[in-house]
């Protein structure tokens, strides 16, 4: 995940630059432990890596949070996005997921491309949550990014999305 980060997640509003997502910051035990705690399996969250080799190209989990399930860590090796990988990750999701609650994204405000590609997957602005500020404990004192939430409430509108690709290709 940390390049990507270290791409797409800069927000000069806050402050938030390439280097506040460092290859460092990435190993600190913070950080390795809430990606161990992510990415693990368990009554209530589901986890699926991608592996070229023994190289993670990509990740998804996805947490039931009572009153919505929540996606998080969604991501392919930039290099390798585009070729169906992220739609296969994607697809463990919809099949953990009962749709028997809202399901909810959290993305970086300047993410303009994924929030696009949730939107045309079904998903719209959680408009009342605006805009949530975080800060990791790795980052100088008044560095913070911002993101906003998505979600969707019918497992259709992905599936239709899927099936939309799908047939397209082939």
């Amino acid at each position: 995940c940390q390049p990507i980060y270290e791409a797409v997640y800069p927000n000069a509003k806050y402050g938030m630059l390439p280097e506040h997502y460092s290859l460092d910051i990435f190993l600190t035990d913070d950080t390795l432990n809430y990606f161990r705690k992510l990415l693990t399996t368990s009554n209530s969250h589901g986890a699926w890596l991608a592996y070229s080799g023994k190289e993670i190209i990509g990740s998804v989990a996805i947490t039931d949070e009572g009153d919505f399930v929540e996606a998080r860590c969604f991501y392919v090796r930039q290099d390798l996005q585009g070729i169906g990988l992220g739609r296969r990750l994607w697809n463990e999701i919809l099949n953990w997921w009962d749709g028997s609650k809202p399901l909810r994204v959290e993305v970086a405000e300047t993410n303009e491309r994924t929030i696009g590609i949730y939107e045309r997957w079904g998903f719209r602005r959680v408009e009342e949550l605006g805009v949530r500020l975080r800060h990791w404990p790795e980052w100088p004192e008044g560095v913070q990014n911002g993101f906003i939430f998505l979600a969707v409430n019918l497992k259709e509108a992905h599936l239709n999305y899927f099936n939309r690709k799908r047939s397209r290709v082939g």
